[in-house]
């Protein structure tokens, strides 16, 4: 990085073109009049042959010298001076102009004589002049000429005037012009540097900050005024600064542009920054010190730091997973699945199969005998394996003589990838209880458990195959349909929904268990015993829910016919005249004993129940054989006097003794 340069120019020696120029001039002038007075004088005897017309002629030749000479030198002088001191080619640098210009002077000074001496010898060679009268010509005509010399002089020294004020005001031209870039060069520089939301920073050699933006204020907490002109431990801990300070000498000494990474502790905690770093120079390419930017990562990096760990959950959950996994390659033959190669499985594979060593090698081989007995297995990995839809299904597999339930699915043609789960045992006990009772099998089948999953809208992203079961659709009918107003009886589609969006703006606490009715394609209704877990995404806001629910229909139809049965019951029994007294099977303890006992024998409810019936009622003489008859009933369901209405001898509270007709059943 270069700073702009100083708009105040550099005294530069002249340059060698100027003195070529100088010399050039003069060269011209002494060539033009040593040929002129050559060659003048001569013409002037050819043409002219009187005495009075030679003198006239040297005098009109002396006036002609100084014309045509003064306009060479004016000629000369500005044909150099416009093309050497034009801005754009010298825009910084003043000639030194004191000895060219004295010996240009000297020059025209020597001609000037020159001219008068030879004027004086022509004089004196034209004719016999007395001496008084030769003086006087010769005075008159040097009066003139040493008259035209002051005025040659008078213009050279003009036109180099002229020209120094011509290169002051290129000059000046040129300062302000580098003092106008520069500021905008150092407005661009601060408007650029402010704007960034990145750290922009400069130091000198000595780690002193220079330039300090907006944006590293804000990370550090402090205006850039109390930071300039300061270093690294006003701002960081002592061995963040003394880090910093070992990066910025290496910077230096290397003489190179570097980019690492910071930990850096900060009034907003501690962060991450990705600084780039390099040397600073100024206009003559010298290292005065270093240009840094820095970038906060930190969200990046714990991002990373997420991601790796999740990478590494999933691969621990591969890995540790309950259920098996395979991934495999179908092979074909005629487009007919005839055999699969295993690629890659999980320990569970080999723990719920019993099989090891099985990647690279066929399943044919691995499992002998599985693509003759089990071709319905073959047929539907093939089928998925072409881009069929996933399934999942169970399957008993001969070769192994074991159940399977397996989901299945293709992540790319001609490949499958099957997660199952050994479910034998489970299947061997359904098999016994399906056998044992229509009744139990019935209750098993609609213990299968819902799961859905919605956004926060409502809509449905994931149901599972008892779900689509229970409400007779297919996924892709439900999928991103709303689940109130697809699922829900009409009138608790409002409520409920209102109640989901109220859940998802934080406005409630969840409920984990509740119960609602769904609405089944076929308009049946079913009610639901739910689970409910709210989902959250990556920034901690509630994303939608996921709940797994389970069919209670039948269950709060059996419970409201008990409680009806047992309401008529109670009523039945509270309002028969009879004495009615329910005892258990076991120790023969009254659990039921109704206001027409209560009034026969004397004893109220709660004095009645839990005691022996044989012993509260009947008379001592028979409480032996009675618990006899009891033991005997609880062991075989039998007994004399079950079934059968006969006479016997009862005990009121009061003592007395009478007859009742008893039927047990």
């Amino acid at each position: 990085m270069t700073i702009p340069p100083d708009p105040a120019p550099k005294q530069a020696p002249p340059k060698r073109t100027r003195h070529e120029g100088i010399l050039a001039v003069v060269l011209i002038y002494a060539v033009f009049a040593a040929c002129w007075i050559l060659l003048s004088d001569k013409l002037v005897q050819m043409i002219f042959t009187g005495p009075e017309q030679i003198i006239l002629a040297s005098i009109l030749k002396g006036w002609l010298f100084v014309g045509v000479t003064t306009l060479l030198l004016y000629g000369l002088l500005r044909r150099w001076a416009a093309g050497d001191t034009a801005p754009k080619t010298r825009p910084a640098c003043f000639p030194q102009i004191g000895w060219p210009h004295l010996a240009l002077a000297a020059i025209i000074i020597v001609f000037t004589a020159s001219a008068i001496i030879h004027s004086f010898i022509a004089q004196k060679k034209i004719a016999k002049l007395d001496p008084s009268e030769l003086y006087a010509k010769v005075a008159e005509n040097a009066t003139w000429i040493g008259l035209t010399c002051a005025l040659a002089l008078i213009i050279a020294a003009t036109g180099l005037y002229l020209l120094r004020q011509r290169e002051q005001l290129a000059l000046a031209e040129a300062v302000q012009q580098s003092q106008a870039e520069r500021i905008s060069a150092l407005h661009l520089l601060a408007a650029l540097a402010d704007s960034s939301d990145d750290a922009i920073f400069a130091k000198d050699l000595d780690g002193r900050y220079l330039l300090f933006n907006r944006a590293a204020s804000h990370f550090v907490g402090k205006p850039a005024e109390e930071v300039l002109g300061r270093d690294d431990h006003t701002l960081f801990p002592p061995e963040q600064a003394k880090m910093l300070e070992t990066t910025h000498h290496r910077i230096i000494a290397e003489n190179r542009t570097l980019t690492e990474e910071e930990t850096l502790t900060i009034p907003g905690g501690e962060r991450v920054f990705l600084a780039t770093k390099g040397p600073l120079r100024d206009a003559d390419n010298k290292v005065i010190g270093i240009f840094g930017i820095a970038r906060d990562i930190t969200e990046r990096k714990q991002a990373e730091a997420a991601l790796r760990a999740s990478e590494l959950g999933y691969r621990s959950l591969f890995e540790n997973m309950m259920n098996g996994y395979a991934h495999c390659r179908m092979l074909f033959d005629n487009a007919k699945p005839q055999d699969f190669i295993y690629l890659d499985v999980n320990k569970a594979f080999e723990t719920q199969t019993g099989l090891k060593d099985v990647i690279g090698r066929k399943a044919s081989e691995v499992i002998p005998g599985i693509c003759e007995t089990d071709p319905g297995l073959i047929e539907i990995y093939g089928r998925v394996a072409l881009g069929g839809q996933a399934e999942h299904f169970e399957n008993y597999v001969e070769a192994l003589q074991m159940w399977f339930s397996i989901s299945v699915y293709s992540p790319q043609r001609e490949h499958f990838v099957a997660v199952f789960d050994v479910i034998t045992e489970r299947k061997e006990a359904e098999l016994a209880l399906r056998r044992e009772s229509n009744r139990i099998q019935h209750y098993l089948d609609t213990m299968q458990t819902l799961m859905v999953a919605l956004d926060g809208e409502g809509k449905i992203t994931m149901i599972n195959r008892a779900g689509l079961e229970l409400l007779g659709y297919a996924e892709h009918e439900l999928l991103g349909r709303h689940w109130f107003t697809t699922c829900l009886p009409p009138d608790d589609e409002n409520i409920m929904n209102s109640i989901f969006q109220r859940l998802i703006a934080g406005e409630i606490d969840s409920s984990e268990y509740c119960e609602n009715e769904v609405l089944c394609r076929n308009g049946q209704r079913r009610l639901i015993a739910w689970h409910n877990a709210l989902l959250s995404d990556e920034a901690g806001q509630l994303a939608g829910t996921l709940s797994s629910g389970q069919d209670i229909t039948e269950r709060k139809q059996a419970e409201q016919e008990l409680r009806d049965s047992g309401e008529r019951f109670r009523v039945v029994t509270e309002n028969i005249r009879d004495a009615f007294i329910l005892v258990d099977g076991k120790e023969g303890k009254i659990i039921l004993w109704n206001p027409a006992a209560e009034a026969m024998f004397g004893y109220t409810k709660d004095e009645a129940i839990g005691r022996p019936v044989h012993q509260l009622i009947g008379p001592s003489r028979f409480h032996e054989a009675a618990a006899t008859g009891i033991a005997h009933f609880t062991g075989t369901g039998e007994g004399a006097v079950v079934g059968n209405t006969l006479e016997l001898p009862a005990l009121r509270r009061n003592g007395e003794e009478f007859l009742v007709e008893l039927s047990l059943s």
